[in-house]
């Protein structure tokens, strides 16, 4: 009788294509910046992270600081204070926002 050796046996090659969900979490991950980076540049006045939050599903407080971090450093969000930001120019030209110069 032969044992199978499951070390050597991918269990999960024929059922999950990795390629594929790593593509579909960059599409969620693109969209999810794009709202926020729509919401920044509708806003008159810094806004924080928790204003943020209600927005983006399932995403926790960090990980909005991460995506306005990443805004930040893209130069399409400014800080204003340690946690408030605001948009740019930039930011509000690319969302065609009424008052970008």
């Amino acid at each position: 009788m032969s044992h199978l050796n499951n070390q050597n046996m991918d269990w999960c090659e024929s059922i999950i294509d990795t390629g594929s969900l790593i593509a579909l979490n960059q599409e969620i991950a693109v969209g999810r910046t794009l709202n926020i980076l729509y919401f920044a540049a509708n806003q008159t006045t810094p806004f924080q992270a928790g204003n943020v939050v209600g927005l983006v599903d399932e995403v926790s407080n960090s990980t909005i600081t991460r995506y306005l971090n990443t805004l930040v450093k893209l130069q399409l969000l400014e800080k204003v204070t340690c946690f408030k930001y605001q948009a740019t120019a930039r930011a509000k030209k690319m969302m065609n926002i009424g008052g970008a110069q």
